[in-house]
């Protein structure tokens, strides 16, 4: 009994860390919304569904240069 009892806490225990991981990986990595720009963006764009605006980093596309380069510009 002592050993089923080992082996639940112990697997408890890993999928918390990796839950615990994961959680933060995802709130250290969110860069935010990109602010409008009136050069680029055009004025009259209206969302027909704003619970369904995906961030680039949900899609998997890429910037280039990174999350340094979006904070840079």
């Amino acid at each position: 009994m002592k050993n089923k009892l080992n082996i639940l806490l112990s697997l408890s225990f890993l999928i918390s860390v990796i839950l615990a991981i994961w959680v933060y990986y995802q709130t250290t990595h969110r860069i935010g919304d990109i602010a409008y720009n009136q050069n680029t963006d055009n004025s009259e764009f209206i969302v027909c569904n704003e619970d369904s605006v995906l961030q680039y980093y949900a899609v998997g596309t890429h910037y280039q240069g990174g999350e340094k380069m979006i904070k840079k510009n």
